[in-house]
């Protein structure tokens, strides 16, 4: 990549990913703390925390996805194009694509995005809780310490994103259609007709290891994230609760 792209390839797509990635933490855990918040009035997922913690997981995935995806959508494509041509900056990106392809364009892969990061983080947030509080009793202890939320943060991650990995690569891959154009030199591109048929033909064309291209780099980066995100939600609300 540094070899055929230079250093700025290392950082493509960066701009568009930090909005991404701020407005999905955003959605994904203000859904979390309303979920978690308004559930315990129901007796059920008061006695079952481990189900109230998967369950809300999944809701808040879904929704901070339903309104991140159209930066998903940018961010893939400024990583997938070719670097002298394409989208010039994140505005170009945005009105290019409402130009030629619709509002529908923001939300190619919406569906199997949702499919991927409901699971994913009712994975993420059922682990999550699951480690913290189990560890918090044996140890004897009434919060948790600062570096326990982080490996259990960390932890929950990684296995969320190994878990649902051939569903991201599904997104990805729909969301560059019709934008072959832009990237005559990074190999084959897929033509599907949605998230089953990519899924089939990645299978047929390269086996089962094709659906889990890329899994190493996407696992350390979900889990640093995830452990960063979880390590400064439990901060924000321990600082909150204080001054109320």
């Amino acid at each position: 990549m540094f070899k055929e792209e230079g250093i700025r390839g290392l950082w493509k797509g960066h701009v568009p990913g930090q909005i991404l990635s701020i407005t999905y933490g955003f959605g994904q855990f203000a859904a979390y703390d309303q979920f978690n918040r308004h559930s315990r009035k129901i007796k059920f997922f008061n006695e079952h925390s481990d189900v109230r913690h998967i369950v809300g997981g999944g809701v808040a995935g879904a929704f901070g996805m339903s309104i991140a995806t159209p930066f998903d959508v940018v961010r893939t494509r400024f990583i997938a194009q070719d670097h002298n041509r394409g989208y010039r900056s994140i505005a170009d990106a945005f009105a290019t694509i409402l130009r030629l392809e619709g509002p529908r364009g923001l939300f190619r892969g919406l569906v199997p995005s949702v499919s991927a990061i409901a699971p994913n983080a009712a994975i993420q947030f059922g682990t999550y809780n699951f480690i913290l509080e189990r560890y918090t009793k044996f140890m004897g202890q009434e919060t948790a310490a600062r570096h326990l939320i982080l490996i259990s943060g960390t932890m929950s991650g990684i296995i969320a994103k190994t878990c649902i990995y051939p569903l991201d690569l599904t997104k990805k891959r729909l969301q560059i259609q019709h934008f072959q154009n832009n990237r005559t030199t990074f190999g084959k591109n897929i033509m599907t007709t949605g998230m089953f048929d990519c899924l089939r033909k990645t299978f047929m064309e390269e086996s089962f290891s094709g659906l889990y291209k890329g899994l190493t780099p996407a696992v350390i980066k979900s889990g640093m994230m995830s452990g960063l995100y979880f390590f400064f939600y439990e901060e924000i609300i321990t600082i909150i609760n204080k001054r109320l």
